[in-house]
């Protein structure tokens, strides 16, 4: 674990033009009642600006992460702030603000026992925590897909799935003034054994903007971070915490490179989509080119798949199929991007048609209870994503379908 021994930072200086007097930011005492920074403020503030967190300086592998839910109920008791990024990499926060001496060994006791408890579940289990945490039926991916745009869903509950089996978290301890005695504890750890999970104390500075009224300025800073990322087993009994060393594993040893995802590009997709089937890549690049050349779609790259896109001044993107080079196609977010549009039937009827095009496929609505989820409303043929196949053998009557489609959103707008 690295630390930074004098971490003695003087308050930022407002300079606002040439020859006009500067101006020191005034620090906010997290515990003055009357201005309400507290640690429930302090919850919700990381909650609403998750990118507050230095989380990139810690461990890349954790970056870009979207905000799940407060109080994540546990056996060892509620989990402060969880955050996931899109391949599934669960980020657990401890807010502390230092008024007496037990928070200090209390904070890092309650970030383990969490971390021991979250790790023995299975990902259904974790989205039924985040549910009850957020009383709104909503799960982890919802909460995700808010934040990112179209993450793909399997991908991310198999990387969740992995990462509670493993114990693959980053668990950060973020508070107003991070003592000494917390910091000599992370070291204690550290030298005990490795850590499976990445670790971080965040020291948070909250400044008054001089001349703006109400206006805050965050000054984060990583006092403490581990270096490596390795096994560890950690059991709580009663009131003490035993750290089982790491077994020798040479395959465990970089952790942090086996859990980075590894984005596609064009190439490797097309090569990948050639070894389930050697005539694929080429009808496929046939079908694109019409889009774009005929329709004016794009084809994007994303993390794992390739995306028609539709890419309106009025409506934004409208997603017309995700490609995978698994050789299988998903069609959901359109009935999404119809109803914010005002016409959600223009997405049902465009997933209905075209599911016509393969045999025994159907379209797929999913809800929970009284909430209708029509970005997740999709082709399925047994219950699965579709081959993308069948729908390629009739190119014509897709592009068709596409231009129809288009043609239905400008009309809304007036355009068509």
């Amino acid at each position: 674990m690295r630390s930074r021994g004098d971490r003695r930072y003087t308050r930022p200086i407002l300079i606002p033009s040439e020859g006009v007097a500067p101006q020191r930011f005034s620090q906010v005492g997290f515990e003055s009642g009357k201005d309400s920074f507290s640690e429930e403020w302090l919850q919700r503030l990381l909650f609403e600006q998750p990118d507050i967190l230095p989380i990139e300086q810690i461990e890349s592998a954790f970056s870009e992460v979207a905000p799940v839910c407060r109080e994540l109920p546990t056996p060892a008791g509620p989990i402060d702030l969880v955050l996931v990024t899109e391949t599934g990499l669960p980020v657990l926060v401890e807010t502390k603000l230092w008024r007496n001496p037990e928070a200090r060994r209390d904070a890092i006791v309650q970030i383990l026992d969490y971390a021991k408890e979250v790790s023995g579940w299975t990902a259904e289990q974790f989205d039924e925590a985040v549910k009850r945490a957020r009383r709104d039926n909503r799960t982890s991916f919802d909460a995700l897909s808010d934040r990112f745009d179209e993450p793909d869903e399997p991908t991310y509950y198999d990387g969740l799935a992995r990462s509670l089996s493993d114990g693959r978290f980053l668990l950060l301890i973020v508070g107003d003034g991070i003592r000494d005695g917390v910091e000599n504890i992370a070291h204690f750890l550290q030298a005990q054994v490795g850590l499976r999970f990445a670790f971080g104390l965040v020291e948070l500075g909250v400044y008054r903007v001089p001349a703006v009224s109400g206006a805050l300025m965050i000054q984060p800073y990583v006092l403490a971070k581990t270096v490596e990322i390795e096994r560890a087993v950690v059991r709580r009994e009663h009131t003490d915490i035993e750290i089982s060393e790491p077994q020798a594993d040479s395959d465990l040893r970089d952790t942090s490179r086996r859990i980075r995802p590894q984005a596609i590009t064009e190439d490797s997709f097309f090569e990948a989509l050639a070894r389930v089937d050697a005539a694929l890549p080429g009808r496929l690049r046939h079908f694109f080119q019409a889009c774009e050349n005929d329709l004016g779609l794009k084809v994007t790259v994303s993390r794992a798949s390739l995306i028609l896109h539709w890419f309106d001044d009025t409506f934004g993107k409208v997603n017309f199929g995700t490609f995978f080079p698994d050789g299988t196609l998903r069609t959901n977010y359109i009935c999404s991007s119809a109803e914010d549009a005002g016409d959600i039937h223009i997405g049902e009827e465009y997933l209905e048609t075209l599911a016509t095009l393969c045999d025994g496929a159907t379209v797929r609505r999913k809800s929970k209870g009284k909430e209708r989820k029509p970005w997740t409303w999709k082709i399925v043929r047994n219950g699965r994503d579709p081959m993308m196949a069948p729908f390629l053998d009739h190119a014509d009557e897709w592009l068709e379908l596409i231009e129809t489609t288009m043609s239905r959103f400008r009309k809304i707008a007036g355009a068509g």
